[in-house]
């Protein structure tokens, strides 16, 4: 049981303000109940605001949450402060996976090696997986890092500096630098990896390689180069990426990342040659306004049996803004509300699976009326 401070002070406070205006089919009370429980042992001050990952298939009443730390709050992270009640603190002590974590933070605070390396962001992901929301507490990191900053250009030097970065994240440093080269040697022109998944929350020794390219040639265009695997598996995912009319009569979100998996296994380093994502991105700065124009998108899925039809008519009722007087600081603010992406995942042997992204998020209000976004 969390008091009201410990509400407040945590992250729960905005999960319970966005659960007002999430649309019945994309959350059951149960799964917004486990992510308000996880968020109730974070503080408040690594972030200020999250993104829920609605599951549309295998388990479509899971809901997980990612927390996009503030770029002044990775000190918060790294002196070990992030927990909001004893129990995440009890929790601290014994987890290997926050040791990394604050490790990390820690080396990138303490020096410029990480901004030199291009590193920018930083996520954690929670899976509510189990009942008990300490459970679930275990994070998996992405590390993302200024756009075009690692392409098949890239110095070795600077895959080296990433990959010392990043060394408290993986078991195998050196391993993790031979897989970088390899993506980067294979990425085709004009296209660079926007990010890196760490899952060390789950134990898996691999790490994603999130590949961002240019407009027009993520999933439609022949753009994967003979080095990169799961052009077998793209291939299922590759019709998503226009809409089955004519474009002038359908709004259809950008095919914008693939996800590609580097095994490290010993001392050999793979791509895992059976598994493939991409993430449709939604236009943004429209739904500000309420205005969300890919519906056709999401009835494509269904159609698919990627998406509950009741999902895809639902979900243009989360974008929007309010405008807020939070407690205890009454500073004015703005709860963004935004439906953020749509990832499709083809794995061999295996049904395409669909997760949907909603981003809520928490910004001062500025004197001239406008949002900070």
């Amino acid at each position: 049981m969390t008091t009201y401070l410990q509400t407040i002070r945590s992250l729960r406070a905005t999960v319970d303000r966005a659960a007002r205006y999430l649309p019945p089919a994309l959350a059951t009370p149960s799964s917004i109940r486990r992510v308000g429980e996880m968020a109730a042992h974070l503080s408040a001050d690594v972030a200020a605001g999250m993104y829920l990952e609605c599951w549309l298939t295998n388990a479509p009443d899971r809901v997980d949450m990612i927390i996009p730390v503030e770029h002044g709050a990775w000190h918060v992270v790294a002196e070990g402060r992030w927990p909001a009640t004893p129990a995440a603190m009890r929790l601290r002590g014994a987890s290997d996976a926050w040791r990394r974590v604050e490790q990390f933070c820690a080396s990138f605070v303490s020096s410029s090696y990480g901004i030199d390396a291009g590193v920018r962001r930083l996520w954690l992901e929670f899976d509510a997986r189990h009942d008990d929301p300490r459970s679930n507490l275990q994070p998996s990191v992405f590390v993302g890092f200024a756009p075009r900053r690692v392409t098949r250009w890239t110095p070795r030097d600077t895959i080296a500096a990433i990959a010392s970065t990043c060394a408290p994240l993986t078991d195998d440093r050196d391993g993790l630098e031979r897989g970088l080269l390899r993506a980067c040697a294979a990425l085709p022109a004009g296209s660079w990896i926007d990010y890196l998944g760490f899952m060390i929350g789950r134990g898996v020794r691999r790490v994603r390689a999130c590949i961002a390219v240019p407009a027009g040639s993520a999933v439609d265009g022949a753009w994967l180069s003979a080095a990169l695997p799961s052009s077998n598996q793209i291939d299922r995912l590759r019709p998503f990426a226009l809409p089955p009319g004519p474009r002038d009569e359908q709004v259809w979100p950008r095919a914008s990342l693939m996800h590609v998996e580097i095994v490290q296994d010993d001392d050999r380093v793979t791509f895992d040659d059976d598994a493939a994502g991409v993430e449709f991105c939604f236009a943004r700065r429209r739904q500000l306004a309420g205005a969300f124009a890919e519906t056709s998108f999401l009835h494509a899925l269904a159609v698919e049996g990627l998406c509950p039809v009741d999902v895809a008519e639902q979900a243009p009722r989360w974008a929007g803004v309010e405008r807020i007087y939070p407690a205890p600081s009454f500073v004015p603010s703005v709860m963004l509300r935004r439906i953020n992406h749509v990832k499709l995942v083809a794995r061999a042997g295996e049904a395409l699976s669909a997760k949907l992204y909603l981003l809520a998020a928490q910004r001062p209000l500025q004197h001239d009326g406008g949002w900070l976004q």
